[in-house]
């Protein structure tokens, strides 16, 4: 559950407990707590980021500094709406295109002002009655400032809409302050309505985190097929489609490639250089690739069936090339024109049915 990327809001979290506690109970401020954990802990962040310039020459590791631009604007705080969505009704399970439009409606101006607004009315109407010691309000404020603060340092991170796993540790942490205001608000009605709304919301998320983990468990056999399928030696090899993920869950994805994945998940040692051409998104065990000859440098490659598509980087494959070679996209399929080949000491393997196979030239 632990998220580097939220642990720096640690602090901010206990000292709004604080605050709470002391505008409900105004005797009650404690001295200790803010000189010894809070200030120790933003020394301690201090350091960290300190650190990172110093070591690698970044004040902000992975993502980058450049990242967290453009903060004020509608798509970066409309996430603390979508997020609160894609928990409490489960939009990761619906289908894209549904889910994606209500994550686009949030964002037109009138709607997202709308919320907002509701959103500070309501947190105002809860301080006053929280300040005539209704507790109640005082929790509910709570659990939002808490919320608002566990997401803040993610507000500017991938929003993971298409993938069914990628991204969704983001959420985790916040998701413990959405399912407490959801709980309270359920609460209110009558018991037995409370209690028949919980067992369906606790039964679905239940049956979808047992659909999440059989995910988990294709994708390793994937993974393992891949890896034991994998017998070929040579001074060159040319991956013309790397598996980077299934269904979000990463398969081949480190800049090393297929050779760290067999020498770490294989324990096999591979000598050879491997020149990876493209990446691709598996949806099923049998997803593959296809490829043809056009001329004497040029493959087109395919896929074997409908619902895939090419990748770089994590993101979508554009026209690309090096020294070995040359990726262009065409409507349906995809071509390679390879540079610095020879047949005779370097070979070409591509992905099918979760093993890997030789195309002969």
């Amino acid at each position: 559950m632990f998220s580097i990327e939220q642990a720096i809001m640690i602090p901010f979290v206990l000292l709004a407990i604080v605050f709470i506690l002391f505008i409900g109970k105004k005797d009650f401020f404690d001295k200790k707590f803010v000189a010894t954990l809070f200030v120790s802990q933003l020394f301690v962040i201090a350091i960290f980021f300190s650190l990172s310039k110093i070591i690698y020459h970044k004040w902000i590791m992975h993502y980058g500094s450049q990242v967290f631009t453009n903060f004020f604007s509608i798509d970066t705080f409309s996430r603390f709406f979508k997020y609160f969505l894609k928990y409490i009704f489960l939009l990761r399970q619906w289908n894209y295109n549904t889910a994606n439009s209500i994550y686009e409606f949030i964002c037109k101006p009138v709607v997202f002002y709308s919320l907002l607004i509701l959103l500070i009315v309501s947190c105002v109407y809860a301080f006053k009655k929280y300040l005539s010691r209704n507790l109640r309000f005082g929790f509910i404020l709570l659990m939002i400032l808490m919320y608002a603060l566990s997401l803040f340092p993610v507000l500017q991170l991938y929003l993971s809409t298409l993938l069914s796993v990628e991204g969704d540790r983001l959420g985790y942490i916040s998701s413990v302050f959405i399912f407490a205001i959801f709980i309270y608000f359920i609460y209110q009605f009558h018991k037995t309505i409370a209690r028949v709304i919980v067992i369906v919301f606790v039964c679905l998320n239940l049956f979808f985190l047992i659909q999440t983990n059989k995910d988990w468990n294709l994708s390793q056999q994937i993974l393992t097929s891949y890896n034991n399928s994998y017998q070929f030696k040579a001074r060159k090899i040319f991956v013309l489609a790397t598996p980077e993920n299934y269904k979000g869950i990463y398969l081949i994805r480190t800049k090393a490639g297929l050779a760290e994945i067999l020498k770490y998940r294989a324990n096999k040692i591979i000598q050879q250089d491997f020149i990876d051409v493209v990446h691709f998104n598996q949806c099923s065990f049998n997803d593959g690739i296809k490829v043809e000859k056009e001329n004497d440098s040029t493959l087109i490659i395919g896929f074997t069936k409908t619902g895939n598509w090419f990748w770089r980087d994590a993101l979508g494959a554009s026209d690309y090339s090096n020294q070995d070679f040359k990726y262009r996209t065409a409507d349906w399929n995809s071509k390679v024109t390879l540079r610095n080949f020879d047949p005779k000491q370097d070979i070409i393997i591509y992905p099918d049915s979760s093993k890997w196979k030789q195309f002969v030239w």
